[in-house]
């Protein structure tokens, strides 16, 4: 029973932070609704859902084959740690080139009618690349049983995308409406409803989040074990297709949406899918806090004598709670 109430309390704490970052997001849901427009909601949804695709390519698996690895490398988990890290870093820095070069083409094949798409475009290569670095610092935390802080960083990242989308959205319009001091220096560069503003506090989320991680990223050491790389390869490429498959059935609903439409009301009526879509989180939370909590606890516990008797109580009240 010790087993599983350390399970149940890591899985609380990974699940406060992803509770609040959902929630934070549907409560953010009414306020983008109100001070942007429908059309401009569509182009939100949109870019979110092709990153929500690329998320996972960019990962490739190696989160969950970090997991797998240090348990089945104790002799040598600094060589795994690095590989995984490593290995999504080359993968991360090819995209982020490919994507600069092919911009413009990229902007043109998702075709959204707006003139700063390729800007948006460069923002979110730049998030996806800084959050896909911080995947396995993020996985190290989860492995050496410090729920604490991997909670700690998240809940700090809402807090930054949080304050960055209120100071862009509420606070410089307000204070160009009421006229203060300051309101002369941003009329020079403010854009009243301009949906770059959420991307780039996302962008400010994810740097800030990648410098709290310094220490983890200070324990990495630049060196390439090429024949475990190539065994974690192939352990990682099926879960690379699961993982997008799941996600492709999560999403492509919404980049479909936006191709299959006529041009003139694409934009405006994905825009009131997504905000639709948005209210239908509260599952998905608990799947994902569960999740974070039993991807390091499995194979930690692989191991040991009554191991397939203790994933078989915890897969009962999971099954429960879901009902």
């Amino acid at each position: 029973m010790s087993t599983l109430r350390k399970f149940a309390g890591q899985t609380m704490i990974y699940g406060l932070s992803t509770i609040i970052a959902r929630l934070v997001n549907f409560i953010l849901t009414p306020l983008f609704s109100r001070k942007l427009s429908t059309a401009v909601f569509g182009i939100f949804t949109t870019m979110y859902s092709y990153a929500s695709l690329l998320n996972a390519l960019l990962a490739f698996g190696m989160e969950t084959t970090f997991f797998r690895y240090i348990q089945k490398k104790e002799d040598n988990k600094q060589a795994v740690y690095n590989n995984t890290f490593l290995i999504i870093l080359a993968i991360s820095l090819c995209f982020l080139l490919l994507v600069l070069l092919f911009k413009q083409e990229i902007a043109h094949f998702m075709n959204i009618s707006d003139p700063d798409l390729s800007r948006y475009i460069t923002y979110f290569a730049l998030i996806l690349v800084l959050d896909a670095i911080a995947v396995i610092p993020f996985a190290k935390i989860r492995a050496d049983g410090r729920p604490l802080r991997y909670g700690m960083i998240k809940l700090f990242n809402i807090f930054i995308f949080v304050s960055s989308n209120l100071f862009f959205i509420v606070f410089i319009p307000w204070a160009i409406k009421t006229d203060l001091s300051i309101a002369p220096y941003f009329s020079t560069w403010y854009h009243p409803q301009w949906v770059g503003y959420v991307f780039l506090s996302n962008l400010i989320a994810s740097a800030v989040t990648l410098l709290l991680m310094i220490p983890e990223l200070l324990k990495l050491k630049l060196r390439f074990n090429g024949p475990l790389a190539r065994e974690m390869f192939s352990y990682s490429f099926p879960i690379l297709i699961a993982n997008f498959s799941f996600i492709i059935n999560e999403n492509l609903d919404k980049v479909f949406l936006g191709q299959l439409l006529p041009d003139d009301i694409a934009e405006t009526q994905v825009g009131i899918y997504g905000l639709s879509a948005k209210l239908a989180v509260f599952l998905s939370i608990f799947i994902q806090a569960f999740r974070l909590g039993a991807e390091p606890f499995f194979f930690s516990q692989a191991k040991e004598k009554n191991s397939g008797q203790t994933y078989a109580i915890i897969m009962d009240y999971f099954v429960i709670a879901m009902q």
